[in-house]
């Protein structure tokens, strides 16, 4: 990578390469081999430069698959949840529901947690 801004794949947001990288190295630093995060946005390029697998069957949120994806975050219960643009009002009353808070922030990326592992 280098220092210049730059617009990643899968999404709208422009992010700098240096907040790029320090936001894999967070999710690496924050989860353990077998614990899994999911991506908000589709952006697929976190899983895999983090290492990193998804909790859901979807890398992605596919239209009409919304209460799978939601069905099986609550089951799988990721270690981390990448919003690539912030929560709208669906995943809001989730991340409530389910004790997730807002770790860290890095451009557009909102990184939540459980509270109980923060």
């Amino acid at each position: 990578y280098s220092n210049d801004i730059t617009s990643h794949r899968g999404d709208q947001s422009i992010l700098s390469n240096i907040d790029y990288d320090n936001m894999i190295h967070y999710i690496q630093d924050n989860t353990a081999e077998d614990e899994r995060i999911s991506v908000y946005g589709n952006n697929l390029d976190i899983y895999n430069l983090s290492g990193t697998f998804s909790a859901t069957t979807y890398g992605f949120q596919p239209e009409g698959l919304l209460e799978h994806y939601y069905e099986e975050l609550e089951k799988n219960n990721p270690k981390i949840i990448v919003l690539v643009h912030g929560p709208d009002e669906r995943m809001g009353v989730f991340l409530k529901d389910y004790n997730y808070q807002e770790a860290v922030q890095f451009g557009d990326y909102h990184l939540y947690q459980r509270i109980n592992e923060i």
